[in-house]
């Protein structure tokens, strides 16, 4: 994970100095929000390479709720095996948090 997530963070500050640097050129002043920077260079370019970064995106996101979601119920499945239920009325109630967690995200 870390060889991915370096190079890609590497890649974040790059490219919000370029628009920094971009914005400070052509207007003079800075980006309001120096964080969205790399946002600030994507209006300028293609839609396809736009729909691009914004699949990306979307995946990076969808990554991280996933982890949250498997975190979420392994907790909760540590609760429901301290609670000593049945094997039936468990397997329900962890059912029950699987749909709830995924219909929310």
């Amino acid at each position: 994970g870390t060889a991915l997530i370096f190079p890609t963070m590497i890649l974040f500050g790059l490219t919000g100095m370029l628009a920094q640097a971009q914005a400070l050129t052509t207007t003079g002043k800075g980006i309001a929000v120096p964080a969205l920077g790399y946002f600030d260079l994507l209006g300028m370019q293609s839609s396809g390479f736009s729909g691009l970064a914004f699949a990306l995106g979307v995946c990076m996101v969808a990554s991280s709720v996933d982890s949250l979601q498997t975190g979420l119920l392994s907790v909760l499945s540590r609760e429901i095996l301290a609670k000593k239920l049945s094997p039936m009325k468990s397997l329900v109630v962890g059912q029950l948090f699987l749909v709830v967690v995924n219909v929310v995200a």
